[in-house]
């Protein structure tokens, strides 16, 4: 269901509008990190486990911002045409409709990283931009372990 209309759709992206032309039919991403020690990697979604999930509505629902509104609270800090602004956690361990993931090489339920990402993505109409979506996402620590690669970044 489309989070803001209601309707149904199938997964993916139709471009151009109204072709029947899908784009991105599936995708995920996976997070890996050494943790107190352990190696650890959560995703966003492989078959039915998804191991990254927002908080409970109203704290964890996707924002909306254009440049194009007419309601200045969406207009507001507005980037792009559709700014979509989501925030979610590898932290739980159970949520509504999804399964946790399961470590099958260390057999064991999930063990988060204790990270939170926020994805911000931009899109517009104009003829040079229509083609594409820049996707933005910060990740923070917020576990009590420094989360390291050794030579290349520490998250404290």
């Amino acid at each position: 269901m489309d989070v803001f209309t209601g309707e149904k759709f199938w997964v993916g992206s139709e471009f151009p509008r109204e072709s029947g032309v899908t784009h991105i039919w599936g995708t995920a991403f996976f997070v890996g990190a050494v943790a107190g020690g352990d190696t650890l990697v959560s995703s966003t979604g492989f078959g039915f486990n998804y191991e990254f999930n927002p908080d409970p509505a109203p704290f964890g629902e996707i924002r909306f911002r254009s440049t194009l509104s007419s309601n200045p609270l969406e207009k507001k800090d507005a980037i792009s045409e559709e700014d979509y602004i989501a925030v979610y956690t590898d932290t739980f361990l159970t949520w509504e409709w999804s399964l946790v993931g399961y470590d099958y090489f260390r057999n064991r339920p999930h063990v988060p990283i204790n990270i939170e990402i926020t994805e911000n993505s931009y899109a517009w109409s104009l003829g040079y931009a229509e083609d594409f979506i820049i996707f933005d996402m910060a990740i923070k620590n917020i576990g009590k372990k420094d989360i390291e690669k050794p030579g290349e970044l520490i998250l404290k």
